[in-house]
């Protein structure tokens, strides 16, 4: 009787932590999200496509702006790396 009492505890709280892992990364990616897109809060404005669902223009400018920036770096950093590589040899 204490094992499967034992069994059925280490099962649901498996499934308590596992649900308390997934929402602490969920906060974590939102608080993070919100940094990343307060610059551009309030450019646009929130477009209603259906109801409930909406399409915050802010955010996706935001999107567009950091995967540029995020090129731009990328281009950086391997231009540097291929003319140290060039030095060296």
């Amino acid at each position: 009787m204490i094992s499967w009492i034992q069994r059925s505890f280490q099962h649901h709280f498996r499934m308590v932590f596992g649900v308390l892992l997934a929402v602490t990364i969920i906060s974590f990616i939102f608080t993070i999200g919100g940094a990343l897109a307060a610059p551009f809060a309030g450019i646009f404005r929130t477009t209603y496509a259906t109801p409930g669902t909406l399409i915050i223009w802010a955010d996706v400018l935001a999107v567009v702006v950091y995967a540029i920036a995020a090129v731009i770096v990328v281009k950086l950093v391997s231009m540097g790396t291929d003319q140290h590589a060039r030095r060296s040899t």
